[in-house]
């Protein structure tokens, strides 16, 4: 079978049915096999509804618990789905669907498979029953999905009043967020070496927000815990997080998404555009002796230079690859009033513009558009420090501000990780 679900360009729904006529009659008037017990229903749609009489809603309801229904299966189906006022269009093959629970007080079991963007899931869905939904009561339900992009799972309890209510534990996990992400539309064409990526914690999600308590995050490496909360507020989402970091590698996660695109469905295949956010190819011939602290702090790193798949911090933005410096074109500022965001971090260790640091603490609001980071303690080689860095919209571009100050740190393992040059030693601020 095929189901067509369309959108028109007025906003009618292929779904809804046009609005009919009802009128209430009597059980008595149905025939034999329903009794006469009162209880009216309308006539609509084709279809017999019972519905309560003089305010009895439970006798309406001792109606359709008495349905039976034997079971209900699809196989290889297709569901597509197509919106004329944008033009969005997406599409389910190969759908297949067992129903199981014969009685609405029976236990509820829905399992299959599906294909959606050339990759197959499989599901199972499991809820206590779906009187307690109809009356208004928490529900059990367990959720499983599977596939190659990711996987993802929920055990917990749905509620269905005025408001929707979902809690319980839920994870998502999968072998490659640049696997994932392309799967959905966003190509990371560097994103390989991000790796996999796992989500868990408590769920607790309504129509106005949604939180994740307890959660357990990584993505390759760096593994964080905490509370993250996403506020639908009119105007501007509101994120909120407090989380403690093992690890937090801003050089490698930048790379990682450097040269990201959006990309239609339709053109999924199609050949991703060249990188640039790459590092230029530099040659294998040995630099010039530098003659000044200038010359170190702009010298390049040679491949063979450092640790090994550890690149120290070089220019690597869009006009790079034109240019021997930074590129002069302005930064796009619309990213900032996505939303707002506040939040506090803990990290072990961080890693920026080939330094490390040690433990850091900082907390981070973003507010129409206007960016605020707190450092409120940083361990950075041998010494400390704090500081504040601001961004805002400024003209056509971003303007940055920083205010810091580091005491006693170790001038040869600062200089050495920031420009390579290991001949000055001593402690400095």
């Amino acid at each position: 079978p095929v189901i067509d679900l369309r959108v028109s360009r007025d906003g009618r729904q292929s779904w809804q049915f046009a609005a009919v006529r009802e009128s209430p009659v009597r059980v008595a008037q149905l025939g034999a096999g329903l009794g006469a017990s009162g209880v009216a229903v309308q006539r609509g749609h084709g279809m017999i509804v019972p519905m309560a009489a003089a305010g009895s809603q439970s006798a309406a309801m001792g109606l359709i618990e008495k349905l039976e229904l034997r079971s209900i299966r699809l196989t290889k189906a297709s569901i597509r789905y197509r919106d004329d006022r944008t033009g969005m269009a997406e599409r389910v093959d190969d759908f297949d669907l067992s129903l199981t629970g014969r009685r609405i007080v029976d236990p509820l079991q829905a399992k299959g498979a599906l294909v959606w963007k050339n990759e197959r899931l499989t599901y199972d869905v499991r809820l206590d029953t779906l009187a307690q939904l109809l009356a208004k009561r928490e529900a059990k339900a367990r959720v499983t999905i599977s596939g190659r992009p990711m996987s993802a799972g929920f055990d917990g309890t749905v509620k269905i009043d005025d408001r929707m209510a979902v809690t319980g534990q839920t994870r998502l996990d999968g072998s490659s967020l640049a696997g994932a992400t392309r799967w959905l539309g966003m190509v990371l064409p560097n994103g390989a070496p991000l790796g996999g990526f796992k989500v868990s914690g408590r769920l607790v999600a309504s129509e106005e927000s949604v939180a994740l308590n307890d959660a357990t995050m990584s993505l390759g490496q760096t593994r964080a815990n905490g509370v993250v909360l996403l506020a639908f507020r009119p105007g501007r989402p509101y994120l909120s997080a407090d989380l403690k970091m093992s690890e937090l590698d801003i050089d490698r996660l930048s790379s990682g998404f450097a040269g990201m695109q959006m990309v239609a469905h339709k053109a999924a295949n199609r050949q991703v555009a060249p990188n640039v956010g790459a590092p230029v190819p530099v040659g294998k011939s040995k630099p010039a002796s530098p003659k000044s602290i200038e010359d170190l702090l702009r010298r390049s790193q040679l491949p063979d230079e450092g640790p090994k798949g550890v690149g120290r911090f070089a220019p690597q933005v869009r006009g790079y690859t034109n240019r021997n410096e930074w590129s002069s074109e302005a930064i796009n500022a619309s990213a900032l009033g996505l939303l707002d965001v506040k939040a506090r971090l803990r990290i072990d260790g961080l890693k920026v513009a080939g330094l490390a640091s040690g433990r850091t603490v900082l907390r981070a609001a973003l507010a129409n558009s206007a960016m605020r980071v707190d450092i409120d303690d940083v361990q950075l080689y041998g010494g400390g420090g704090k500081g504040v860095i601001t961004a805002r919209p400024s003209g056509r571009g971003i303007g940055v501000g920083a205010n810091l100050r580091v005491d006693d740190v170790v001038a040869k393992s600062l200089l050495a990780d920031a420009a390579g040059f290991d001949r000055l030693d001593g402690r400095g601020k």
